[in-house]
């Protein structure tokens, strides 16, 4: 007990260390009010239509959790929005990746929704999630790597791929009961989708959501340093793809600017232009995340009131 808690301290201090050089780290390299500077420069319009493709996105992640644990969630789609907006916040501003802990205490406070199934279909989506930022990453690369028509077929296969490991889940579960895993691997794959309706409606909700997102940060992006659209994915790809780092600062400072220059300078920017390019973008998702998150506090469900009552 007393080694976890030590852990948890020392992952949390690192988290602040990397946030401190970070901040230092900037203000020495460029300067946070040159850094800041080109904001000026930005119509309220563009601001607007990015952070209402924002939110939009997250509408749609929370009509994902909806459909994926109907019938809990049935009638509670306002619920499962402020889940949504709640576990984002958490999920960029704690360090360490502790943020995706909210998600199966949420679901189990707002729905009743056992622990195991939470975290087996909150492993999934993140699944879900990897292969669609890949997909992305696979069709902007294929323009350099391969000839059209084989860029074609090779990311239509890479598509498959997620339904062809529901295809192995959906045979698991029908297995006889002799030959069938243990009993709490068959709770976790009963946690996964069982038909194929509810596969692709997870599988099209992850889609849409990761195509706007993806979208909107390379449009900003390319408000900060001259990039194409191609390459401003990348970049934004490379800085969702810090998720999955066990080291991460507080409010993913410096890691997620980390990833966004991993996937710009590969094409000819500067350092320096594309830190500048990545903090921004990152300060401006961060900035939804909190917004995003004092609207989801403060959204009132009368089954969360009930729940939190009972």
């Amino acid at each position: 007990m007393h080694t976890d808690s030590h852990r948890l301290i020392f992952s949390y201090l690192i988290g602040i260390i990397i946030f401190l050089l970070f901040v230092i780290g900037i203000e020495y390299y460029i300067g946070w009010q040159i850094l800041l500077a080109p904001w000026r420069q930005v119509s309220w319009q563009a601001l607007g239509i990015t952070c209402s493709l924002v939110f939009f996105s997250y509408v749609v992640r929370a009509i994902r959790i909806y459909s994926y644990f109907l019938p809990e969630t049935r009638g509670e789609f306002v619920a499962c929005l402020k889940l949504t907006l709640l576990h984002n916040f958490f999920n960029n501003l704690l360090p360490m990746r502790a943020g995706e802990v909210s998600f199966p205490m949420l679901m189990t406070r707002y729905f009743s929704v056992s622990l195991t199934r939470s975290v087996a279909a909150l492993v999934w989506l993140r699944l879900l999630d990897l292969h669609a930022l890949s997909c992305v990453a696979f069709i902007m690369l294929g323009q350099w790597w391969f000839d059209w028509r084989l860029n074609i077929i090779l990311n239509i296969l890479w598509l498959a791929l997620p339904y062809l490991v529901f295809i192995v889940i959906h045979r698991v579960s029908n297995l006889p009961v002799s030959w069938k895993l243990s009993p709490r691997m068959m709770q976790i794959i009963a946690a996964l989708p069982q038909t194929h309706a509810s596969f692709w409606q997870m599988w099209l909700w992850t889609g849409l959501n990761w195509g706007v997102k993806i979208a909107v940060f390379a449009w900003i992006l390319q408000l900060f340093a001259p990039l194409t659209f191609a390459i401003a994915c990348l970049g934004a790809i490379g800085g969702e793809l810090t998720s999955i780092l066990p080291v991460h600062g507080v409010a993913g400072a410096g890691t997620y600017a980390a990833g966004v220059v991993a996937g710009l300078l590969p094409f000819g920017l500067s350092a320096r232009e594309a830190l500048q390019a990545a903090v921004n973008l990152h300060l401006f998702f961060l900035s939804l995340s909190i917004v995003g998150g004092l609207i989801g506090f403060f959204l009132h469900t009368p089954r969360i009131a009930t729940a939190a009552t009972s």
